[in-house]
């Protein structure tokens, strides 16, 4: 057990060497570049002194030769001044005295924290441009430092994760930041781990704890993971046989307690994989320490996924040989960010919080272009890609297709990191590092340029007088104009002005426009009479706009041409009638390649929305033909309305402005009405129809509100009356209430010619003005007062006759004689009036004494009257 011990212990510490193979330009190899720490005070001496010893020759001895190796012995750090950190020769002529001097150290003194410094600034020392290269500092040591005696527990921590922390937190000169291992041995203070900014932080009790430590580390080092002994397969004596499912950059074998050496080995019992390094291993006095490691494969090409064979050169035994393996996978990271494709990292210095950032990972064959697709990766691999924020997770994917998408980055240190995590094997890792800027809202500018009048040209002879041209520069932030000139002028307006010769003077307004107004025009010569001259205004972000004015060299004149055509107010959709202007140059007329540029149409205010169409002729005559894009067609929904549209339509003649660098001129073209067919068909006749039709309904309306209507308490008492036939001189009479507001609904009111006529119980009546009522029945009628038989029963109004006909039916009277006749004069009967009339009535004869006398037989009674709300 202890030679398999003393095995582990090596060949973990230097696995993390094992990496290293030739950096050339076919090397796969990431190189590493370490600084070690090398603890040999006092309390290291003994078994913990000769572990820690011989695990140091084997890291030392399985380094490549580009790889560079310092050790600072703290010894050596205390008792030299000036002491430079022991550079070990790693080639192959010197690399197994670098061993045997490893060996043989034996100088003893205290921990000086000195050596960790010094450590440190020869790893910073080391210059490579290549940003794969590793950069590592590790600290080995079981005492207090020197520096840390007179602190308690919690000051030494702090002393020790403030300076751990600034180490792992400094740039290399490849642009990467150090990683730093401590391992404390036998209990003592140690900085805390930080595995976000790379600090691991390892223990171990004593000596027998060393060999899990180590393992450890060289996990963290190399990415390299031993084997399992049941793992490895033995075919003979001297052969033993591994296997892996994916490509391997190289395998690394320790043979402990045995001179043996390896004289062969084969990959799928085929092609040779070569041995590129072997290092023989020993201590003195510890018979035990002997052994040697060696590495297969040259890192310059991959071993296939397979089996391996290997052979010694004598019989060796399983626990005997600890053998590593080291994947041939790399990982290959793509970063968007705002659907941008980021090409060079060094473009994540440039994103903004806010930025929304998609990443994507995949795996491939170190070295190759071929990818790994995740469903061929060992059953159990892990595959995750992180969001981390000043070291804090604050973004995971767990999926196989390594995605994240639109991560909403922050202003914070953040990290991504792609991780693939096979059993058995240490993560395979890449990762970016940046701080996104803080948000500022971006102001986006607009320049928009125009003159200050309707002058786009000057004479040459009158520029240095000039006050009529100037070109006005408006400045606007997010589409709001800036009214403040100092605003303006911070900007730091640049104006140029095309050709050269040509000046002016330059001028803030209290709005805030940039005014131009030219005073220097060059000396030019030109066929035609004049040139044109640019001016352009520049802002400090690159935001620019210009303008052209003319100078003329000659004597130019725009002349508008009269025409007898008229445009009728109704027909400008398709009009043909034009307007025509033509420009002389000092009294003759210019062609059309001459005059064609520079022509800008204005309209008068009233004709502003219509559009123009601008034709040149050959002759340089400029036709100008005003038109409406909108066709009125008339139909019959619109026809009604049709006056409108015409009295709204402008009456004013067009006039028609033709501003050109060589001048200006106006021409009118007579607007007139439309014909007078059309005036009465189409305007006239819907107009009269329209008037009487809402004549009519306001009529309508007028009636329908002054209509007649029964107020809203009127009562028509009904009822019969009957001649009681056995008892002389009584009639009996029944009576009921009808009120009249019922028949006041729009069925009954809504002819407002006809009366408001209803049937209140048989009696039909009328509503008339002043809260009457007309009777309808025909006549003659009778109207008498009703007075009891009964001369108990009280009777002051017609509401207690119902009242008293509801409790009994019906209410003996006494006999009722036809003595008052009312006619057609009395038809109208008043709220008032509370006499009961009686109509329909059948009359008959009795017997008075000599005389007869007329009775009423039987009738119909009703009273009109008005009751309390």
């Amino acid at each position: 057990m202890k030679r398999v011990f003393l095995a582990l212990l090596a060949i973990l510490l230097i696995s993390s060497v094992l990496i290293s193979v030739p950096v050339s330009a076919e090397s796969l190899y990431i190189r590493k570049i370490v600084s070690v720490v090398y603890d040999d005070s006092g309390s290291m001496k003994g078994k913990k002194w000769a572990y820690a010893n011989y695990a140091m020759q084997a890291f030392c001895g399985m380094l490549n030769s580009d790889d560079q190796l310092f050790i600072t012995y703290m010894s050596h750090s205390k008792q030299r001044e000036n002491y430079n950190p022991e550079t070990i020769d790693l080639s192959a002529e010197g690399i197994q005295g670098s061993i045997d001097s490893i060996s043989k150290h034996s100088d003893s003194d205290s921990t000086p924290y000195t050596a960790v410094e010094t450590a440190y600034n020869k790893l910073k020392s080391v210059n490579d441009s290549n940003h794969n290269t590793q950069y590592w500092l590790v600290v080995i040591t079981d005492g207090e430092f020197d520096e840390c005696v007179s602190m308690n527990d919690a000051d030494q921590k702090q002393f020790l994760n403030e300076n751990f922390k600034d180490y792992s937190e400094s740039v290399m000169s490849n642009g990467t930041n150090p990683q730093v291992i401590f391992l404390g041995i036998g209990g003592i203070v140690s900085p805390d781990e930080n595995q976000s900014k790379g600090i691991y932080t390892y223990s171990a009790s004593d000596a027998d704890d060393i060999t899990d430590a180590m393992a450890k580390m060289a996990d963290r080092i190399s990415g390299r993971t031993r084997l399992r002994n049941d793992d490895v397969k033995k075919i003979d004596d001297n052969t033993m046989q591994v296997s892996s499912s994916i490509p391997l950059l190289n395998i690394v074998v320790f043979a402990q307690g045995s001179d043996a050496k390896i004289t062969q080995a084969v990959y799928s019992n085929e092609s040779d994989i070569p041995i590129s390094r072997e290092v023989s291993l020993s201590y003195p006095d510890y018979s035990d320490m002997v052994g040697g490691a060696f590495l297969l494969g040259d890192s310059q090409s991959v071993i296939g996924s397979g089996t391996y064979d290997i052979t010694f050169d004598q019989k060796i035994d399983l626990d005997d040989v600890v053998i590593l393996f080291e994947p041939a996978l790399e990982m290959r990271m793509t970063i968007t960010v705002n659907e941008k494709l980021i090409s060079d990292y060094s473009e994540l210095d440039g994103v903004m919080e806010g930025d929304k950032v998609s990443v994507s990972c995949k795996i491939f064959e170190m070295g190759t272009d071929m990818e790994i697709d995740p469903s061929l990766m060992p059953p159990g691999t892990k595959f995750e890609v992180y969001v981390y924020e000043d070291g804090q997770e604050a973004e995971r994917s767990s999926e196989k297709e390594m995605q994240l998408s639109d991560y909403v980055l922050k202003n914070i240190y953040t990290e991504i990191l792609g991780s693939v995590t096979i059993e058995g094997f240490n993560p395979i890792k890449y990762s970016a590092k940046f701080t996104p800027a803080k948000y500022v809202p971006k102001i986006s500018y607009t320049i928009s340029t125009s003159f200050s009048s309707d002058v786009k040209s000057i004479k040459f002879d009158n520029i240095a007088d000039n006050e009529d041209l100037s070109l006005c520069f408006t400045v606007y932030a997010d589409g709001v104009l800036i009214t403040d000139p100092d605003t303006v002028k911070r900007l730091n307006p640049v104006i140029s002005v095309s050709p050269q010769g040509n000046d002016g003077l330059l001028t803030y307004s209290d709005d805030g426009q940039i005014i131009f107004t030219p005073n220097t025009a060059a000396m030019l010569t030109s066929d035609e009479g004049s040139f044109d001259v640019e001016v352009k205004c520049t802002i400090d972000d690159g935001t620019a706009s210009s303008e052209v004015y003319t100078v003329l060299l000659a004597t130019y004149q725009v002349i508008p041409m009269d025409t007898d055509q008229v445009i009728k107010k109704t027909e400008f959709f398709d009009n043909q009638v034009s307007a025509s202007f033509y420009i002389t140059k000092d009294g003759i007329k210019l062609d059309k390649e001459t005059v064609e540029k520079h022509i800008s149409v204005l309209l008068n205010e009233e004709y502003a929305d219509l559009k123009s169409n601008i034709a040149v002729s050959a002759d340089g005559t400029i036709t100008i033909t005003p038109y409406s894009e909108e066709e009125h067609v008339l139909n019959f929904w619109n026809w009604w309305t049709n006056w409108a549209y015409y009295f709204g339509l402008e009456g004013e003649d067009i006039t028609v402005t033709l501003n050109h660098a060589f001048g200006s001129a106006d021409s009118t073209i007579n607007v007139v009405a439309a014909d007078t067919k059309y005036l009465i068909l189409n305007v006239y006749l819907p107009l009269l129809i329209e008037i009487l039709i809402l004549a009519a309904i306001i009529a309508y309306i007028v009636r329908y509100i002054t209509k007649a209507r029964f107020v809203s308490n009127a009562v028509l008492y009904v009822g019969s009356i009957a001649r009681n036939r056995g008892i002389q001189g009584d009639h009996r009479l029944e009576l009921i209430e009808v009120h009249l507001k019922q028949f006041n609904k729009f069925k009954n009111l809504w002819n407002p010619f006809k009366e408001l006529t209803v049937s209140a119980n048989g009696v039909s009546i009328t509503a008339a003005k002043g809260n009457r009522i007309l009777c309808n029945e025909p006549f003659p009628w009778y109207s008498d007062a009703i007075r009891p038989r009964a001369r108990t029963i009280r009777i002051d109004s017609p509401k207690d006759v119902v009242n008293y006909c509801q409790e009994h039916d019906e209410l003996v009277i006494h006999e009722i004689r036809p003595a008052r006749v009312m006619d057609e004069q009395n038809r109208i009967i008043s709220q008032d009036d509370s006499v009961y009339y009686f109509a329909r009535a059948d009359i008959t004869y009795k017997k008075v004494g000599t005389k007869q006398t007329e009775v009423i037989d039987s009738a119909v009674a009703f009273c009109y009257s008005t009751i309390q709300n």
